[in-house]
């Protein structure tokens, strides 16, 4: 819904102390500020669907020859980077 977003997936990020967290891959505008769109959220999910990881793509989501988002790809490839960078935000 945010008007600077064109596309994102969420996907679970494992979490020693909760299991699991919540994480998004995004593309969107580069002038996208994270802590305003964890704001904008935070008005309209619950504060545990709020994506503590963002990370930020800098092309359109990858997707199968059907056309579905290619969540595996996507989660595989935004862990790697979460992981690497030890961040909450980090870029694809």
């Amino acid at each position: 819904m945010h008007p600077q977003v064109h596309e994102a997936a969420v996907f679970s990020v494992p979490d020693e102390r909760l299991g699991e967290e919540v994480g998004a891959a995004i593309y969107a505008d580069i002038a996208l500020d994270e802590d305003a769109l964890r704001r904008f959220l935070s008005e309209h999910l619950a504060k545990f669907e709020v994506p503590r990881y963002i990370v930020r793509l800098s092309q359109p989501l990858s997707r199968t020859p059907s056309g579905k988002i290619f969540k595996r790809e996507i989660r595989l490839a935004a862990l790697a980077q979460i992981e690497a960078g030890g961040s909450a935000t980090a870029t694809l």
